[in-house]
């Protein structure tokens, strides 16, 4: 199951609940081919240093994605555990197909993306 979360603007971006669901869009082409096809949900922390990793991953490689802060947005911590086997680790990486990885390293995220 994908979550698929709208952007934030406007009004609305000013709301502490809403603006912790963000969309990040980092364009990028290759060969005349958008990269950014993949819709991807990361959900984390901005204390956690492999939730930064993984952004910093998704935005070096031109790949879009909803960002869930679950400090900011509690309730979504029920959507990590139910990734997660009843754990609360963090971050997690849902994909278009369903699939997801938890705590991924780039080389994970690397054959996930097919890099």
């Amino acid at each position: 199951m994908s979550f698929r979360l709208p952007e934030v603007t406007g009004q609305n971006a000013s709301s502490p609940s809403l603006a912790a669901h963000v969309r990040y869009r980092h364009p990028t082409t290759t060969q005349g081919k958008d990269t950014m096809t993949a819709e991807i949900t990361v959900y984390g922390a901005d204390w956690c240093g492999d939730c930064r990793r993984t952004k910093q991953y998704l935005v070096r490689n031109g790949v879009a994605y909803t960002w869930v802060d679950v400090e900011a947005n509690p309730d979504e911590i029920e959507a990590v555990m139910k990734y997660n086997g009843g754990r609360k680790s963090i971050p997690v990486v849902v994909f278009s197909d369903g699939t997801h990885l938890t705590e991924p390293s780039d080389a994970d995220m690397d054959a996930k993306l097919g890099r």
